[in-house]
């Protein structure tokens, strides 16, 4: 498990590996949806930097997204630096 990413919009699909999830708004009836798109970049970061546990850096960028929703940003950047 440390080199699997589960990316779902139903948290339960993932609930026995929630270290290892993300949980992502449902695309259904909005032909605008980018949620996907936007998490491109973080997880080829987690793949291009090779991380040893994706759980870690999967950690690193829910509290990054916290901190940075709790100051007000809508959309979160994430980064492993």
């Amino acid at each position: 498990m440390s080199k699997t990413i589960i990316v779902d919009n139903l948290p339960e699909n993932f609930e026995k590996q929630k270290e290892n999830g993300i949980c992502i708004v449902s695309w259904y009836g909005d032909p605008r949806d980018n949620a996907l798109h936007d998490l491109t970049l973080p997880l080829l970061e987690i793949a291009v930097k090779k991380a040893k546990d994706v759980r870690e850096a999967l950690e690193t960028f829910k509290m990054q997204m916290i901190a940075q929703m709790e100051a007000g940003i809508s959309t979160p950047i994430l980064s492993l630096t």
